[in-house]
């Protein structure tokens, strides 16, 4: 089981590790920049699938999200969050868009290690346009090891701390209302982020089994956009 889990967290660095920018050759009539965003599609009119993968260390709630993410916004939440112990990637279409497909990839287990990272004879994963990054607890070093290769391609990601609930319940402190703790913890994880060199991260506070609590309504508004000008 650890040994698949490992094999996917590498073959997902190797996936991050090709989407790398290539160096150019030099041409005589370079095309100007069309101006947008990094990590937009230079052709608008491409009407390809959009491969997101969901990914985080084991029990961050990462397969809680993506069923919450899945859920029609007027659906009663039932049930706790599962610890992830998939070793298989999973796919589902995006019902707000049919282009966006979400993979719930196996979750990262231990720590960090610099170990040969080769890839797969059979890798069976596309290559992903944007990544959703959980975390339920501490900022996990290998999880800031996919932050620190998703900002070297170009392309974009949201890092979401789910189970914010449980830990707001769980916090005792008398002298933080709830909006400072908030605040505070927003402030961990983008100082942590930004040291790891994400220049511009993108934080969300939520639970998967509050949908109309804390980050979730502005999480959802922000992902939806992410493609809505995407043709």
């Amino acid at each position: 089981m650890e040994e698949m889990i490992m094999f996917f967290y590498d073959l997902l660095l190797v996936t991050i590790s090709y989407l790398r920018p290539k160096p150019s050759p030099p041409t005589r009539c370079p095309m100007r920049s069309s101006g947008g965003r990094r990590g937009s599609y230079s052709q608008p009119r491409d009407r390809r699938p959009i491969n997101v993968a969901v990914t985080g260390p084991v029990g961050s709630g990462k397969s809680t999200l993506v069923r919450a993410m899945l859920r029609d916004p007027g659906e009663e939440v039932v049930g706790e969050e599962e610890v992830d112990s998939s070793d298989t990637p999973k796919s589902f279409v995006f019902p707000n868009n049919p282009r966006v497909i979400l993979w719930d990839l196996p979750g990262i287990e231990g720590e960090a290690d610099d170990s040969a990272q080769r890839a797969p004879e059979e890798p069976g994963l596309p290559v992903f346009d944007f990544f959703i990054l959980t975390s339920g607890s501490r900022l996990n070093e290998k999880v800031l090891n996919l932050a620190r290769n998703i900002e070297q391609t170009g392309k974009q990601f949201f890092f979401v701390r789910t189970k914010v609930d449980v830990y707001v319940r769980q916090t005792q402190q008398t002298s933080f209302t709830q909006a400072q703790l908030l605040r505070e913890i927003r402030r961990h994880f983008t100082k942590g982020l930004q040291a790891a060199g994400v220049q511009a991260p993108r934080v969300f506070l939520l639970s998967a089994l509050q949908p109309r609590s804390y980050d979730f309504p502005d999480f959802m508004q922000a992902f939806g956009g992410e493609f809505s000008t995407r043709d």
